[in-house]
């Protein structure tokens, strides 16, 4: 399905994305904390030793292959180069190689300004236009690995919410009139005799989402792979009502044959 024909509101976002945000926000706050219970405090202490050459040098390349991989994924995505990888790992690598390239870039000029005064130190328009591309680069990434891990944990609870198709609880729609609900596993009722309230009754649906004044369901059999798949999109109105069940129930309406006799109750 399209999001966009469920019309979701901003709520309704924020409520159901939960599980795709709250967790990259808890992995960044465990990593910051370890990492700054690890160096014993949140500053660096009087007399730490620096990074040498070649531990700039390691820094840097592995930062330019961060940064390279995550341009590339990000320019040419799909072309088998990072197959069998989340999604999600490539914006994490251009964040993280853009931040190592940074460092390495600012601890080089911090032992320039120590070695050799006669060295500039950039101009205040050019440091902060460098630190807004960072800022800029380091951003769009975290929000590129968030929207692709969101996407991933959507495709993830889609698969589950198949799975389980079978323990979820149902629902009998009820209608004024014919809603004509056709689908593998749906079955037609006709309730009482011309003029009843909620006359027409459709059994075997499980409701997938209410969003946007349209209920969203499907057959209690449904699958993704069955050519005849459909997902039902039923008006929210005065003459729809929901009947909800338990999970194990049928709801199946009485019968005197094929289909619930004419004027019979249920």
């Amino acid at each position: 399905m399209d999001v966009t024909s469920l019309q979701l509101t901003s709520t309704d976002y924020m409520v159901q994305a939960q599980d795709g945000l709250l967790l990259p926000l808890a992995a960044v706050a465990t990593a910051v904390l370890v990492s700054l219970w690890a160096r014993g405090g949140s500053t660096r202490a009087p007399g730490a030793r620096r990074p040498g050459p070649r531990a700039l040098l390691a820094i840097g390349a592995v930062g330019t292959v961060l940064v390279v991989f995550g341009l590339f994924q990000a320019i040419w995505p799909g072309t088998g180069l990072a197959d069998g990888v989340p999604s999600w790992v490539a914006p994490v690598c251009l964040a993280l190689g853009v931040l190592a390239l940074v460092a390495v870039v600012q601890t080089w000029r911090s032992e320039l300004r120590r070695t050799r005064p006669e060295w500039r130190t950039p101009s205040v328009g050019a440091r902060l236009a460098e630190w807004a591309a960072v800022f800029t680069l380091v951003a769009v990434s975290l929000f590129w690995a968030v929207a692709n891990y969101s996407a991933e944990v959507g495709e993830s609870r889609g698969r589950q919410f198949e799975a389980e198709l079978a323990d979820y609880p149902g629902v009998v729609v009820r209608s004024t009139a014919d809603l004509q609900l056709v689908a593998p596993g749906v079955t037609a009722s006709r309730c009482g005799p011309d003029g009843t309230a909620f006359r027409h009754r459709y059994d075997g649906l499980v409701l997938l989402q209410q969003a946007g004044g349209t209920y969203f369901l499907v057959p209690r059999d449904w699958g993704r792979e069955a050519a005849d798949s459909a997902v039902l999109a039923v008006p929210v109105g005065d003459g729809v009502r929901l009947d909800y069940l338990p999970p194990g129930a049928d709801g199946t309406a009485p019968r005197s044959g094929p289909l619930v006799a004419e004027g019979s109750a249920c």
